[in-house]
């Protein structure tokens, strides 16, 4: 879900607003809307706890031949 939380925050909106499914198609019932949007919130509140404050995978920045000089000087 991380990597599509965005997405589902738009699918959520565009149920409510009932945009979504397309005209034309079978449409759901006041009730199942409202379900499906709950559902999906509450999935997306549950990733959000489970992973705050996790800034996900982070790369060590590397030094410059001058940066690492100076960091030599602090030891």
């Amino acid at each position: 879900m991380g990597v599509n939380f965005r997405h589902w925050e738009k699918v959520a909106t565009a149920l409510s607003e009932k945009k979504m499914p397309p005209k034309g198609m079978p449409q759901p019932t006041d009730e199942q809307r409202t379900a499906a949007v709950a559902w999906i919130k509450t999935e997306l509140a549950a990733y959000a706890r489970a992973h705050d404050g996790d800034p996900g995978r982070v790369t060590a920045r590397r030094l410059t031949s001058g940066a690492y000089a100076l960091s030599l000087i602090h030891i």
